[in-house]
């Protein structure tokens, strides 16, 4: 799954962190991921700022692409 926020890398940051922590203290996990990946239960979401979407477009097949507006 793929996040496409605003033209920043921090706000592709702040979303995936509010993501983790819906799940670090109600499930114990600790995610050991870069800081815009989230992997969780073999789902990976993986945030990208809209100005660099050259490494988005090198996924192979992701199943949904959101756009964060």
């Amino acid at each position: 799954m793929v996040i496409i926020t605003g033209p920043t890398l921090s706000l592709a940051v702040k979303l995936i962190q509010r993501l983790k922590n819906i799940f670090e203290p109600k499930l114990g996990i600790i995610f050991q991921n870069k800081e815009t990946v989230l992997e969780l239960n073999g789902c990976t979401i993986e945030a990208f700022p809209s100005n660099h979407l050259d490494s988005f477009r090198s996924l192979t097949n992701p199943a949904f692409v959101k756009r964060n507006v």
